[in-house]
């Protein structure tokens, strides 16, 4: 038996919002149980694919679908933000809500929200801070559990750390694995992890007080971050690597793999270098390119960084038909590939990007996520820019299920 970690950290709001335009488009009856800022999303969702062209029954099923929500939940799923309520504003009156409503109680609340009479969730939870009922927030949060963490910054500072304790230990079977983990990687938050660990404590995934085999492939989750950083080890056996950056497409684009060396100070390594322990490509342009740099990892010392820069030709490398990053295996500098460590396309919103770093003393290269703001080189050198790695999760993991590891294989096994 396996168990993925991907798995436990699914996203899934995506998953949600598939899954109803599937039954939407098929005009399939959903179940009660999707919360009300969930079905807010869905439904957005559905108008954006239909490109906001709808027949009379598709906004019949909508409005339906919407009012399968516990009345309280969709007042306070409207009054999130301001932003939320402006454009459900828009999406209600869209749907021609009023007349296909056939709830009196969801009726009034959006009569209420159009004519701005509705008390926002921050007004609501600020009053009760206020008189000191901390099991009304409770009771509020608890119809809505994700308005905890639109609203985490005012409770942490308004209330103490037992009671914000206590609150998301009531809620937290309801919380997300990813969310939780995606906040603790950018907080150091001790209140938050020991929620985390409740909350892992809690779930039913099936493998409770199993024997355990990890298998890591050529992961390092010591310096892997959920969503932001992944980093990769380079075999023991493994002396000459390549770190190559290829593109493809029907425009001629000019990219450049621009690489740094840290060591004491910061050299910029050019093209054409051709020394005993590496060597550099030429400076290409065109529709079918590549540039790389080969590394004798027993005659270099220090940290490599490597960002590509789209010069000319798309505006993007998102819009590049394909441009990949590639670290490989090689027999000599300059020779062919004999094997690929990592590979990883290129999917950016802009011309310039920092693909990561390369630890010879470590043996790790640490490439980075499409959106991730943190710096990979610091994170390498366990300066911690994030919180809590892949290998904290793990850790959780195996003491809140009662797991133990062994090395050989036996009953059961994590795969990362």
């Amino acid at each position: 038996m396996e168990f993925f970690l991907s798995d436990l950290l699914e996203d899934s709001s995506r998953k949600s919002r598939v899954n109803f335009y599937n039954a939407f488009d098929q005009h399939i009856e959903i179940e009660s149980g999707i919360s009300a800022d969930v079905l807010l999303t869905c439904v957005d969702y559905c108008l954006v694919r239909r490109k906001y062209k709808l027949t009379t029954s598709e906004k019949k099923w909508l409005v339906k679908a919407l009012e399968k929500c516990n009345a309280e939940s969709f007042r306070l799923a409207l009054t999130e933000s301001r932003k939320i309520a402006n454009r459900a504003i828009k999406v209600l009156e869209f749907l021609d809500y009023n007349k296909f409503s056939r709830s009196i109680e969801h009726r009034v609340i959006v009569k209420d929200l159009r004519n701005g009479s509705l008390t926002t969730v921050k007004q609501i939870i600020k009053q009760k801070l206020s008189d000191g009922d901390c099991d009304g927030i409770t009771q509020v949060l608890d119809k809505l559990p994700s308005l905890f963490w639109s609203n985490l910054e005012l409770l942490e500072k308004s209330l103490s750390d037992e009671e914000l304790l206590r609150i998301g230990k009531e809620l937290c079977d309801r919380f997300s694995t990813a969310d939780l983990v995606s906040i603790l990687t950018k907080e150091d938050n001790r209140v938050l992890h020991e929620i985390l660990k409740e909350h892992l404590a809690k779930l039913n995934l099936g493998i409770r007080g199993k024997r355990t085999k990890f298998n890591w492939e050529n992961y390092s989750p010591e310096f892997s971050y959920w969503k932001e950083v992944v980093a990769n080890t380079i075999p023991d056996d493994t002396r000459l690597i390549r770190v190559k950056l290829q593109w493809k497409d029907t425009v001629v684009n000019s990219i450049d793999l621009i690489t740094t060396k840290e060591d004491g100070h910061l050299t910029i390594l050019g093209h054409g270098e051709d020394r005993e322990e590496l060597l550099s490509s030429k400076d290409n342009c065109g529709v079918r390119c590549a540039e790389w740099v080969d590394l004798d990892l027993t005659k270099v010392s220090g940290k490599f960084n490597f960002n590509a820069h789209l010069y000319s030709g798309r505006n993007s490398f998102r819009q590049v038909s394909e441009c990949t990053l590639k670290v490989e295996k090689l027999t000599e500098l300059g020779g062919e590939s004999v094997g690929s460590l990592i590979e990883w396309r290129l999917m950016n919103d802009s011309g310039f990007v920092d693909l990561g770093t390369l630890s010879t003393s470590d043996r790790i290269f640490a490439w980075r996520g499409k959106s991730t703001k943190y710096n990979v080189s610091k994170i390498l050198t366990k300066q911690r820019e994030l919180n809590y790695s892949l290998k904290d999760l793990i850790d959780d993991v195996v003491e809140q299920q009662n797991l133990t590891v062994v090395k050989s294989e036996e009953d059961f096994t994590i795969v990362l």
